[in-house]
């Protein structure tokens, strides 16, 4: 059964990532965040090595990752605070959507609000391949008209897996300084069109019941990948891809428990330079 959602369309191949990234690309910090926040917001072994605070770094992980497996440009935000600012930072987060929206019709973005200094947004912006970057002067400009701040920073986004562990690790930034312990989440939020309609609930049964069976979450990684941008092309929640976990089958898995004798494990040829 198909569950029917219309997803905007962008005008770029269908199967071109941002900047030439490629699957794999996406997919290689996925057993590095399997212990660094997992993929998926649901109970894993590795939950203990996370404080118990109201935004899990897996959450914000998965769902950084997510919106970044579609076509798109990206660029990484950063939005300070002044002692003279105002101090609802989710009312300024709204002021400064309805402004870049507005010059950018039809951008994404999920955001990170955390309690550095006087509070600070981080920011994950998509654009459209046909629309003009954001400058720096512009942006400075609108946040010290409505925010009377201006430190504000926008990158292009080069290192996918690096933006996803800093996007999702903001607790952890505080360890070696005065403030360790001290630098907390206090909101996570994404446009509507970040991820496709009703595709998460699908994604967590779909991970769920694989990982749990053993399945190694590169080879997973990889599905949810192709998965999210076919159903950004159909403009619909498609049924799951299809799962056959053998380690014939499937390259870089493991062999699964009672296997025969001569099971071997074999390379991942999407890992290496130059595969799909």
């Amino acid at each position: 059964m198909r569950s029917r959602t219309f997803i905007e369309a962008i005008p770029c191949p269908a199967d071109e990532l941002a900047d030439g990234v490629s699957p794999a690309t996406l997919a290689e910090s996925a057993e590095g965040a399997r212990c660094q926040g997992a993929i998926l917001d649901l109970p894993t072994q590795c939950l203990d090595t996370f404080p118990k605070r109201s935004w899990r770094p897996r959450t914000v992980w998965s769902r950084s990752f997510l919106g970044m497996a579609l076509p798109g440009r990206y660029y990484f935000i950063t939005l300070t605070s002044a002692d003279d600012s105002p101090r609802d930072m989710k009312l300024a987060y709204l002021s400064f959507l309805r402004w870049v929206k507005k010059y950018r019709p039809g951008c994404q973005v999920i955001k990170v609000i955390t309690n550095e200094g006087n509070g600070v947004i981080h920011a994950i912006l998509r654009l459209k391949r046909n629309q003009k970057m954001v400058e720096a002067t512009d942006l400075r400009a609108f946040w010290k008209r409505r925010h009377r701040a201006v430190e504000v920073r926008i990158v292009p986004v080069r290192d996918y897996a690096g933006l996803l562990r800093y996007i999702s690790e903001q607790e952890k930034k505080g360890l070696s300084f005065e403030m360790a312990g001290q630098v907390q989440i206090t909101s996570v939020g994404r446009t509507h069109g970040w991820i496709p309609s009703g595709f998460v609930p699908a994604f967590k049964r779909f991970w769920f019941f694989h990982a749990s069976r053993g399945v190694p979450t590169e080879y997973l990684s990889f599905l949810v990948t192709e998965w999210i941008r076919e159903c950004h092309r159909e403009g619909i929640v498609t049924g799951p891809p299809e799962v056959v976990w053998t380690p014939d089958t499937i390259p870089g898995a493991a062999c699964p428990p009672g296997a025969s004798e001569g099971c071997t494990s074999v390379q991942d040829p999407r890992a290496s330079p130059g595969g799909p």
